[in-house]
């Protein structure tokens, strides 16, 4: 399970060290490059949430299976693809196997041990997925330097079909349903609808890509179909989310500050390379080695993360976590074009601290308060709201940055510190709604205990 974890963020950092050489082998265009970029994340945003209540439904051994062939098929296509189009069709089916794996890894993690224990299995997860990113970049730019960029995107293949074939075989099988459960077609496809016109909408927009008709469109469409959805899941007998949860304070509240984190920490995840290359000269090497102080800080903080929410909570040290965060983005905000390598990367140790102590425990506390019927959509959501905010963190972010230069070195610095102190301040609200997710313990909360009796 973790070995799979750490292999599809390891894909994730693999495919954009890989762009360059795919751009100038395939001769794309930068629209068409993009197009590529986009495709898996509109399959996943527009997905994890139904695959996680799948999961729910029919058991996760078989979502998580299915989903890694689904990775592999993806990965070897993208390897053999003639050109830009197919490229895109290859990585929106693996953006699908990514969703199944990611919708039901948790679950499956999640009910193999006792509710005690969930912070420090959701921690083993988190770092799993560090060493995956750290190592993404690196071993995938070595990889596409000496072999090609064909040979890395279809080196995860042939991995992620073993896995899939080793769970298949050695973890006990799902649970028997019992009467065929009833799954939400229509909730599920309004929900989908409804997030990919939102990606689009806000990932082209934030470039500039589309003209206003286009934007509005869009902006209809998501609209429309959120409300849509909204009516059918209030009526629905099994909707595909409970819309109960959400009056659920420490639900909400998790999620609220999973978001805002998320496009906070759009000064690492986008402008960080932008920062070290081009206001600092660094080469892409030495930036990657600079940013791999990140994922070795969240190595070291999540499996005491995990035992403090195991002991106290997750308010303490999530909150903890995104105070740290929001302070290391604002020292961002005071670097200049003689800031050294090492200052640089002693800010991202700590800023891995930070993420390290905030995202396990509160992953757990969102956890805690579903039902356990409902672990698969608490985990597809949280996913969901997480790749929101990234896109939301770079669009805010590009943009800031973009409008703070006019091409000469010392604007360019100057755009980078306005985006930081901005997401500074988005890193403010995700401390602010952590705390008020009130204290949670371990274990399932009395509301979760509630809705579980009236699971919809």
């Amino acid at each position: 399970m973790l070995v799979g974890t750490a292999l599809v963020s390891f894909q994730g950092g693999l495919l954009r060290v890989a762009y360059p050489s795919i751009r100038a082998d395939l001769q794309a265009s930068i629209p068409a490059m993009e197009v590529v970029s986009i495709a898996g994340l509109v399959v996943t945003i527009a997905t994890v949430v139904i695959f996680g209540r799948l999961a729910d439904l029919v058991g996760p051994r078989r979502i998580y299976s299915t989903g890694l062939a689904a990775f592999a098929a993806g990965g070897a296509a993208s390897a053999f693809a003639p050109g830009v189009g197919l490229l895109a069709a290859a990585q929106a089916a693996q953006g699908l196997g990514w969703s199944m794996a990611v919708a039901s890894a948790t679950p499956l993690l999640v009910s193999a041990f006792p509710a005690e224990m969930r912070g420090r299995v959701v921690a083993a997860s988190h770092m799993a997925v560090a060493v995956g990113l750290a190592m993404g970049p690196g071993l995938g730019g070595l990889v596409v330097e000496h072999l090609g960029w064909r040979v890395a995107l279809g080196s995860v293949a042939p991995m992620a079909l073993l896995l899939g074939l080793l769970v298949g075989r050695s973890l006990p099988a799902d649970a028997p349903a019992g009467p065929r459960p009833h799954f939400d077609v229509a909730g599920s496809a309004a929900l989908a609808v409804a997030l990919a016109a939102l990606v689009v909408f806000v990932d082209r927009g934030g470039h500039g890509d589309l003209d206003p008709v286009a934007l509005a469109a869009l902006a209809v469409v998501a609209l429309g179909a959120f409300a849509a959805f909204l009516v059918v899941e209030s009526r629905s007998p099994a909707p595909t989310v409970d819309l109960r949860l959400f009056g659920t304070l420490a639900f909400s509240a998790g999620l609220a500050a999973s978001f805002f984190n998320f496009v906070a920490m759009a000064s690492n995840m986008f402008l960080m390379p932008f920062f070290l290359q081009e206001a600092l000269g660094m080469s892409a090497g030495r930036a990657g080695t600079v940013m791999m102080a990140m994922p070795l800080g969240v190595l070291v903080a999540a499996p005491v993360a995990g035992r403090m929410a195991d002991r106290l909570g997750s308010r303490l040290p999530a909150t903890l976590g995104m105070a740290v965060i929001t302070a290391t983005i604002g020292l961002m905000a005071t670097f200049t074009d003689a800031v050294s390598a090492p200052e640089v990367a002693g800010v991202l140790l700590v800023y891995g601290l930070g993420a390290g102590l905030f995202q396990s425990p509160n992953i757990s506390g969102v956890l805690g308060a579903a039902p356990s019927a409902r672990i698969g959509v608490a985990s597809g959501t949280l996913s969901t709201v997480g790749r929101l905010g990234q896109v939301v963190g770079v669009a805010v972010a590009g943009g800031i940055w973009d409008r703070g230069t006019d091409g000469t070195s010392a604007a360019g610095v100057a755009g980078f510190r306005q985006a930081f102190v901005v997401l500074a301040l988005f890193g403010v609200l995700a401390t602010s709604a952590s705390w008020l997710r009130g204290r949670v313990a371990a274990g399932p909360t009395p509301a979760a205990d509630s809705l579980a009796e009236h699971p919809g």
